[in-house]
């Protein structure tokens, strides 16, 4: 049985991370969970090393054996796209260094399996959230995000729906 997860809500600006755990009775946990920010008036190449950095040592501190990410969504800006799918890179590849397992889930399932609804929006997402795991507080909806993703990736490694 799965005992821990690391969900990533994957961004340049505002990285949201979450640590959810199970006991033997099934019980989802939140362990941790916050918002990585880095500055814009850094280069891109320091705001991603200061990503990769800060989720080296989450993984290493809560030892989770999956990380469950968002599928990538092309937004309007074809620019912040691409800055998205690189960063989203050095995630993966810095979970995968790791030896963590991925899950990776479409906005829609992720939305589905929190909310019960495939259009949800973020105010839904949050108080599902709360309500669905114990422990949960996210103070941000990247943080907020990444706490739904971990919960997706439990609900289907664990062939829960």
């Amino acid at each position: 049985m799965i005992t821990k997860i690391i969900g990533i809500d994957p961004g340049i600006s505002n990285v949201g991370w979450a640590i959810l755990e199970s006991n033997k009775q099934g019980v989802i946990t939140a362990i941790a969970s916050d918002t990585i920010k880095t500055s814009p008036a850094s280069t891109f190449q320091d705001r991603v090393h200061s990503i990769i950095t800060k989720i080296d040592l989450i993984i290493k501190e809560y030892k989770p054996s999956i990380f469950g990410l968002e599928e990538v969504f092309i937004n309007k800006n074809p620019q912040n796209s691409m800055k998205l799918v690189q960063a989203r890179g050095a995630i993966i590849a810095i979970c995968s260094m790791n030896n963590l397992i991925m899950r990776e889930f479409s906005p829609t399932k992720i939305k589905k399996t929190v909310t019960g609804v495939g259009n949800s929006d973020k105010n839904q997402i949050e108080y599902m959230v709360k309500l669905l795991i114990k422990g949960s507080k996210p103070k941000t909806e990247h943080e907020s995000d990444a706490i739904a993703i971990a919960y997706t990736s439990f609900v289907m490694s664990n062939n829960m729906v």
